[in-house]
């Protein structure tokens, strides 16, 4: 559709009586035949014959001629782009009293472009003027300016009262303008409702931003369940005309199975490359996603940080958030931790509500701060979580479904975690697949790459492969759990991970041929750490801890303070090794309090119940940390003696008792 409606009564007759008349050198039949040709009315589209038209009535003067050829050569419609030459056509039909040439002229001058002197005094006055005599074009421009603050003060609520008179005026590109607007609340008062109507009323002239913003406004199922075939018949107009957002959430569609009429990923991967050539940021951020979770590419974390730097450099909200993962876990980039909040922060000053996930990841898992020790609460993490559930974000409503379902950080909810689930399973989000819990889903969720959904399928892969009987049908679920547990690992799943770095179940590994030396095992204890799972303190300790002896690296003094932190962060379960190095001076100054105070915390808490006995007998033996109390020492002993002797603390107590005569 083109850029002003004009129409004359007089002009209002069929194409071959005003072709006849263009022909005969009727200025005005001139550019109503252009029209015609322009806008596909009574003849077939044509920009190059419309321009021609345009062009013999701007040749005799006709004003509205004049207007009409000035545009496409401002815009590149059906001839080449010639700024310069527009603005002459522009002059020529205002000087003649034409009220949109005013208005171009205006803006023009304002600028300062396309050859004509900048004066925005001057600039101001010729759009307030043609404003005056009816122009819409002239209540565009000065929208621009008041939204902006070019020449007049910043006036937003100025400007959506242009934009409106504008778009009720049938000024197709205020159609997207106003839409903006009421979506946004900015200068008007926020109505999705209005908004839906104007982005719609953009969308059927042609205007591809319009085509979008509908699309992307169904999308977020703000005015009432998402319809998947609207949506993408809106992004895939748009995209067919070149518009990068357009194709970016096409190629989301289709990478979430939630197109209708075709899902491919491979369309999903070139749709991002296509639109991040044109430099979208969205398409880069996208493309960062794609890579993050398709593992199996080449330098896939390298290749994911690149995009979401490329995103974030251009200060797309989503790519700051994502950036900041990247250097919150040290994936395809050094781990940063400042650097990351620094990105993380500046993502939630634009209202990211990825950013508000991440930061919720960083709180519930205590790597917030440098110091483990002062872990943000749960109940912090799920008020972020909530927030970005609350904005319509996928992994915002997967997390709050997550939380919900034991409780973490709120009170247990099954019926809420369920909703919340739901809401982003209709999204495609993977997790939401897993967290709805119904049969037939996890396998789904594990093939999109959730992690939680990963590992537990692969330990139903596991078991099936240990109740196998038939041999090739054990290597065949031995081989797909392992292919599952590498991609949990790959997506951060700290229990796989674990089995990497050596400290998951040992027959599990023997069983799918995994062998862990030295160095993979450190680095993915360290990046277990670096995911913000306080289990990377216990796996690094375990590998240097002497006593363990697993790897043979026998560093005492790293091994305490990897259980030092571990504890630091919350870790209760290897409280015991932790007094045990204390009471030995393994690794660290003998201390005999501490040691005692680790051992009745493990106690206390009924960790470690049957040998932690021992450890609290030795202790009242000896009076190591506690007054000397054989009573007492015989006690605790007792209780590790009554076992069944799998435990060596089962031995060593019973030649205590033996040695204290009981």
């Amino acid at each position: 559709m083109f850029f002003f409606n004009k129409q004359k009564s007089e002009q209002k007759r069929n194409f071959k009586d005003q072709l006849k008349l263009a022909n005969s050198g009727n200025a005005d039949a001139q550019y109503c035949v252009g029209q015609s040709y322009l806008n596909g009315t009574g003849v077939a589209k044509s920009e190059k014959d419309a321009v021609a038209y345009f062009k013999l009535s701007a040749d005799q003067s006709n004003t509205d001629g004049l207007y009409a050829y000035g545009r496409c050569l401002y815009k590149g419609i059906g001839t080449a782009k010639d700024g310069e030459a527009a603005a002459k056509c522009f002059k020529a039909a205002a000087d003649a009293g034409h009220a949109d040439a005013m208005a171009e002229m205006g803006y023009f001058q304002l600028y300062g472009s396309n050859g004509v002197q900048k004066d925005m005094v001057k600039g101001i006055q010729l759009m307030q003027e043609a404003y005056a005599h009816g122009s819409m074009r002239g209540a565009m421009h000065l929208a621009s300016c008041y939204y902006a603050g070019w020449g007049v003060p910043k006036d937003e609520s100025k400007a959506a009262q242009y934009y409106l008179e504008a778009a009720q005026n049938g000024e197709t590109e205020a159609y997207y303008m106003i839409a903006c607007r009421y979506e946004s609340g900015r200068g008007i008062e926020q109505n999705l409702q209005k908004a839906a109507e104007y982005f719609k009323k953009g969308a059927e002239s042609g205007d591809a931003l319009a085509q979008f913003g509908y699309a992307n406004l169904l999308e977020k199922g703000l005015l009432g369940k998402t319809d998947y075939s609207e949506v993408e018949k809106w992004y895939k107009k748009a995209a067919d005309c070149g518009n990068a957002n357009a194709m970016a959430c096409l190629g989301s569609l289709y990478e979430r199975e939630l197109a209708i009429s075709f899902n491919s990923d491979k369309s999903a991967f070139n749709l991002y490359q296509q639109a991040s050539k044109m430099g979208n940021s969205r398409a880069f951020d996208f493309l960062g996603s794609y890579y993050e979770r398709h593992v199996n590419l080449p330098n896939y974390q390298t290749e994911a940080a690149r995009c979401y730097k490329a995103a974030a450099d251009k200060g797309y909200p989503d790519g700051l958030a994502h950036y900041g993962h990247c250097l919150r876990i040290g994936f395809g980039v050094p781990q940063n931790m400042a650097l990351a909040k620094d990105y993380l922060q500046k993502a939630m000053d634009k209202k990211s509500a990825e950013a508000y996930c991440e930061w919720g990841n960083m709180l519930e898992w205590g790597v917030n701060t440098s110091n483990p020790s002062k872990r943000a609460t749960a109940e912090e993490a799920f008020s972020y979580y909530k927030k970005a559930a609350d904005m319509g974000n996928a992994r915002g409503q997967c997390e709050v479904a997550r939380c919900y379902n034991p409780g973490i950080g709120c009170a247990s909810n099954l019926a809420e975690s369920k909703r919340y689930a739901k809401l982003a399973r209709e999204q495609g989000n993977a997790g939401g697949l897993y967290w709805m819990d119904i049969s037939g889903n996890l396998k789904k969720a594990a093939q999109k790459g959730y992690p939680l959904a990963e590992f537990k399928y692969y330990n139903e892969l596991v078991y099936n492969a240990r109740n196998a009987t038939n041999p090739s049908i054990r290597e065949k679920y031995a081989q797909e759990a392992l292919e599952y547990l590498k991609s949990a690992a790959a997506h951060g799943s700290e229990l796989a991970m674990s089995q990497f770095a050596g400290t998951g179940n040992t027959e599990t590994r023997q069983m799918l041929g995994i062998k862990v030396d030295l160095k993979t095992a450190l680095e993915y204890a360290q990046r277990i750490v670096r995911y913000g799972y306080m289990q990377g303190y216990y796996s690094l300790a375990m590998l240097y801890d002497s006593e363990v002896g697993r790897n043979g690296i026998n560093d005492d003094k790293k091994a305490f303070e990897n259980y030092k932190l571990y504890a630091e962060a919350g870790g209760r379960e290897h409280v015991l090794e932790l007094g045990k190095m204390y009471l030995y001076g393994r690794g660290t100054t003998q201390n005999y309090a501490n040691a005692y105070k680790c051992f009745k915390y493990v106690y206390d808490n009924n960790l470690a119940k049957v040998i932690i006995g021992y450890w609290l007998g030795l202790c009242y033996e000896n009076g190591y940390g506690v007054q000397r109390d054989l009573a007492q020492a015989v006690k605790y002993y007792r209780q590790v003696e009554q076992d069944d002797g799998f435990f060596k603390e089962e031995a060593l107590a019973r030649q205590a008792l033996k040695r204290l005569g009981r």
